[in-house]
């Protein structure tokens, strides 16, 4: 939420190519990786939720292939909590 003077974005197109995840020691809740923070479930330094809206432009990666990513613990690796931002994002490879 803080303006730099600029859009902030991400690259177009992000590849992910033999990535290892080591989550062995996780919470009892845990659904396995994302690979994305929600950007919008950030909370003020208060805890206090942010504003629904951005007041700067945010843009995420329009692409994301993998191929050879693993876990520890064997989950599913998710993309994004946020199922409007997942929604725009092409994820290639991702089982």
């Amino acid at each position: 939420m803080h303006d730099f003077g600029y859009d902030c974005s991400m690259p177009g197109e992000i590849a992910i190519d033999g990535l290892f995840i080591d989550d062995a020691n996780h919470p009892e809740d845990y659904q396995g990786p994302c690979l994305f923070t929600d950007p919008d479930a950030v909370r003020g330094e208060d805890d206090t939720p942010l504003p629904a809206e951005r007041p700067y432009p945010y843009r995420t990666c329009k692409r994301v292939s993998i191929q050879g990513l693993s876990t520890t613990s064997g989950k599913r690796t998710r993309v994004l909590t946020n199922a409007d931002l997942a929604a725009d994002i092409d994820v290639v490879g991702l089982a």
